[in-house]
């Protein structure tokens, strides 16, 4: 090592650390900080530090941008969405429905809310008339279509962009027949009065819903119970189910209520006896069980009453005779038992059906205080027996008097004459017995006869035969076939059709 010899001056202090006085080592390296590799590395570092920091300030930056934009296209569209949901609407409804089922996702009030205030064209405000009106049909109709769409006239989609269509409007039945009638599809911009199968008033109040045949399926749409002013609900030929509602009760408006050929089942309501303006109550066709409630004769305006093809049971209450204005009754193929009330006989009456009912008894003669009304009686396929009583043959507008598949008993009255309105007389497969009076041939309206399967004997009347024509009797069948040992029970030279007393075998005679 080489000593370096440094002139020096002198201090005070002689414990003065002095640089330039340390030993000088030739081989030595300089300071890690005084490296030039050193600082060219430590530069690049800082320089990827820096752009690493920068890249992950930006990706957050474009994250949360995106994240701006996908919650901006969830929000419902509406001018403007926000000022509809804070101006009042939602409250307003809940006054008709209450908050549990408006803020229920799962009910069609919740979806009929969201739709009036995002989606509905007309874009009511809290202060329109028709308001809760256009929200309880947007309910009812989300109610009825949770289980599929209509036969016609849905919403506008992608496949029927248009807002008219063809509400296929039932013709026939059995099998149901179809014509299409021009409207309105449900939820398009125009007002709700005028969507298919809806009926206003001149205050644009609704008043009927007519939906016959449109494939509905569900339990019954309550939310049309909120329509205070509506007078009709025709839901016949649909798929409803379920019990019939208390809640029809609190109509006081309603008149008709056509719901035959649903699937109803339970009960009829007692508190529907409470609605004093029905006039019109057909439930033909359901699976409604039970005894008919002596509630029944509340209805004081009813004069339509139809519940055949159900399952009732029990006996006919005395107290339907209390509907004093009833006309068409029809309670055929049910369960009923017990004997026909008497009581009928106070009514004004035109249709008595209550064939294919285990009735018992007999014909109640009171049934012959109809004569200024009845048009139409059906008492076949009961349990019914004995003759037919003497009043029934005064009832001189009768229009159809069958008593088919029965037991009864005895001859047919020269009386008969006097049922001058008679068109259809079928009194097949009884015990009548003794010979046909010839005062059948004073019928001028008589159209059909079935008179086979009883014990007559001796011939039909040829003034039956003279009356034969397009203008008057067009069919007529008696026991005229002759039995294996070649009896014949009734001699007939007109008879559209023999049939066998023993064998119960009916044949087309050749000769007509």
């Amino acid at each position: 090592h080489l000593a370096v010899a440094v002139a020096v001056k002198d201090f005070e202090d002689e414990d003065v650390f002095i640089p330039a006085a340390v030993e000088y080592d030739p081989d030595a390296k300089p300071p890690m900080y005084k490296n030039r590799r050193f600082r060219m590395y430590g530069l690049l570092s800082c320089t990827l530090l820096i752009m690493l920091v920068a890249c992950a300030m930006g990706l957050m930056a474009f994250q949360q941008e995106q994240e701006q934009k996908a919650a901006a296209q969830n929000v419902p569209s509406g001018p403007p969405t926000c000022e509809r949901c804070s101006m009042g609407i939602e409250e307003q409804l809940e006054l008709e429905v209450g908050s549990e089922k408006l803020n229920d996702p799962s009910t069609s009030e919740y979806l009929a809310k969201e739709w009036i205030i995002h989606e509905d064209p007309m874009q009511l405000q809290p202060v329109d008339t028709n308001l809760v009106q256009r929200f309880l049909l947007a309910a009812f109709y989300f109610e009825t279509h949770k289980l599929g769409d209509w036969r016609s006239c849905n919403r506008q989609s992608e496949e029927n962009p248009d807002e008219t269509c063809l509400l296929l409007t039932l013709i026939g039945i059995f099998p149901m027949e179809f014509e299409g009638v021009p409207a309105t599809r449900w939820l398009s911009s125009k007002h709700e009065c005028l969507w298919a199968g809806i009926n206003c008033d001149e205050l644009n109040n609704t008043r009927t819903i007519n939906l016959h045949g449109q494939a509905m399926k569900g339990t019954f749409p309550e939310v049309v119970t909120h329509l205070p002013y509506v007078q009709n609900l025709a839901f016949a030929y649909n798929d409803l189910e379920g019990p019939l509602p208390d809640s029809i009760a609190s109509l006081r408006h309603l008149l008709n209520v056509e719901f035959q050929w649903n699937q109803f089942t339970g009960n009829l309501p007692l508190s529907w006896s409470n609605s004093k303006n029905l006039q019109l109550l057909n439930f033909a066709g359901n699976f409604l069980s039970g005894q008919l409630p002596s509630e029944i004769g509340l209805l004081r305006n009813t004069k339509g009453l139809f519940l055949q093809e159900n399952i009732l049971s029990g006996r006919l209450p005395d107290e339907i005779a209390e509907v004093s204005l009833l006309t068409y009754a029809r309670f055929h193929r049910n369960f009923f038992t017990g004997t026909v009330p008497s009581t009928f006989g106070e009514m004004n009456l035109n249709e008595l059906w209550l064939y294919r009912n285990p009735f018992t008894g007999t014909i109640p003669s009171e049934l012959g205080k109809l004569s200024n009304h009845l048009i139409d009686l059906r008492l076949y396929g009961t349990d019914l027996t004995g003759t037919v009583p003497d009043e029934i043959w005064e009832l001189t507008n009768l229009w159809r008097l069958d008593l088919h598949m029965g037991s009864f008993r005895g001859t047919i009255s020269s009386d008969i004459e006097n049922l001058e309105s008679l068109n259809v007389f079928r009194i097949s497969d009884n015990r009548f017995s003794g010979t046909l009076p010839t005062q059948l041939a004073l019928l001028s309206s008589l159209n059909t006869l079935w008179l086979d399967g009883n014990d007559f004997v001796g011939s039909v009347p040829s003034g039956l035969c003279d009356n034969k024509g397009p203008d008057g009797i067009e069919f007529i069948q008696a026991d005229c076939l002759p039995s294996p040992s070649g009896v014949v029970a009734v001699t007939c030279e007109c008879c559209d059709s023999c049939c066998s007393i023993e064998t119960d075998e009916c044949v087309t005679n050749s000769s007509e």
